[in-house]
């Protein structure tokens, strides 16, 4: 069955600050693989480690995994998915690369964050045979032309962030696949659903204000307690 959470939104509880504050003082480095969105190839989230979201992730003990001339990993992040233009090319070879930059990377360490339709490149790849520790998407849309059911076998923990009210671009990203899919919420077994309010689009990877969510819901914490060391059930 999917697991619909309830979140806390964009008011936090009394006495929580926003922000930097650290998850754990101490531990094992968690590394992880940012993924940018359509269009988000300039994206300070992802991008940069001076940014609120890298540095957050930082203090809470997670390091993003690089390349050895310090790339992390990147695709073209060109706009697909319309049936008459594009189509889902960029994606297709944003799996590709997902899979050749993963190769030699340990399945404890493949623990992937990906923004809107970064997560179809994730999605792609899964359904392909990778394996992959961890699957945080956020805000990406529900598609008819993604493999979820197959993505589903590759992926131990897979825990989808998403504004249930306002977010007009995720919407705009389920239009294209021939299909009318209004529901923003990952129906397959075991998918962790986080329907919040107030974080639109980006909130949770850009808003300063925002980023101890990731810490309040218990993200940080359901990513580093994945079993590291097996890999992901065959879903039924």
């Amino acid at each position: 069955m999917t697991e619909e959470v309830v979140a806390v939104g964009s008011q936090l509880p009394k006495g929580v600050s926003p922000g930097l504050r650290p998850l754990v003082s101490s531990g094992e480095i968690v590394r992880y693989v940012p993924i940018a969105g359509t269009h988000g190839w300039r994206d300070a989230w992802w991008s940069s480690d001076k940014s609120p979201f890298a540095l957050m992730m930082a203090n809470n003990g997670f390091s993003v995994i690089r390349t050895r001339d310090g790339r992390s990993f990147r695709w073209s992040t060109d706009l697909n998915g319309l049936k008459f233009w594009a189509r889902n090319s960029d994606w297709e070879a944003g799996a590709d690369a997902l899979f050749y930059f993963l190769e030699n990377v340990a399945y404890r360490d493949r623990n992937l964050i990906a923004h809107s339709h970064g997560g179809q490149v994730a999605l792609l790849a899964a359904s392909q045979g990778l394996k992959i520790r961890t699957l945080t998407t956020v805000g990406t849309p529900i598609r008819a032309d993604i493999p979820v059911d197959d993505a589903r076998r590759n992926v131990g923990l897979w825990q989808h962030i998403y504004d249930k009210h306002r977010d007009w671009f995720a919407l705009l990203g389920q239009m294209g696949d021939r299909e009318i899919i209004l529901r923003r919420s990952f129906r397959l077994s075991g998918v962790l659903n986080f329907p919040l309010v107030g974080i639109r689009h980006t909130g949770v990877l850009r808003d300063e204000t925002l980023l101890s969510l990731w810490a309040v819901n218990g993200w940080l914490t359901n990513i580093r307690n994945s079993p590291p060391h097996t890999s992901p059930p065959v879903a039924a």
